[in-house]
């Protein structure tokens, strides 16, 4: 009986001895848990604070990128405010030169007379020269033309004088070219006002 019950003392013991084993095994994963935990936790603060780092990192480059686009918006605004005064300049020297060319051309004009009277004598055309028309204008000089004598109303030659004298046919310089050469600095000094 001592041994049975020695035997059940210790199983008894055995037993209580496993629950405390038991116990502190459950104490030991609880404790392994929370230091699994706190590692964890700290590797999150440590990975945080690599992102704080990187995105501190990548917030300076973009302001040096910030930066650097300003400077170049400060130097073309610089640039632009450059090229406005010297177009404001140029402006002012083309309205100054215009005045200038329309009081020099308007003098010409007044040296050569205001009014002027250009005449231009149309060639005869194919179906003219085909039925033998005879031309009646002729041109005597650069400044005259005369009318022949018309036997129909026993008029005589008449003469009339005139600025400019356009006559003949393309080869002698009867050309709309000729006549605007000749009349565009009039046209120019009425356009001027």
């Amino acid at each position: 009986e001592k041994t049975v019950t020695a035997l059940e003392s210790a199983s008894l013991q055995l037993k209580s001895r496993k629950d405390d084993i038991d116990s502190l095994a459950k104490q030991l994963e609880e404790k392994q848990n929370e230091l699994n935990e706190e590692k964890i936790s700290r590797m999150e603060v440590a990975v945080a604070k690599d992102e704080s780092v990187d995105a501190m990192h990548r917030a300076v480059n973009k302001a040096r990128e910030v930066e650097a686009r300003l400077k170049e918006m400060k130097d073309f605004i610089s640039k632009a405010d450059e090229l406005e005064k010297t177009n404001e300049q140029l402006h002012v020297s083309l309205s100054q030169e215009t005045e200038k060319r329309k009081v020099l051309h308007n003098t010409l004009e007044d040296l050569k007379g205001r009014i002027r009277v250009y005449v231009r004598i149309r060639p005869l055309s194919e179906s003219e020269l085909n039925a033998n028309f005879v031309e009646c204008l002729s041109k005597e000089d650069d400044r005259t033309v005369v009318m022949a004598a018309d036997e129909a109303t026993a008029q005589g030659t008449r003469d009339w004088e005139f600025d400019k004298i356009f006559s003949g046919n393309n080869a002698a310089g009867n050309t709309q070219e000729a006549v605007f050469k000749d009349t565009s600095l009039l046209i120019t000094s009425a356009m001027d006002g």
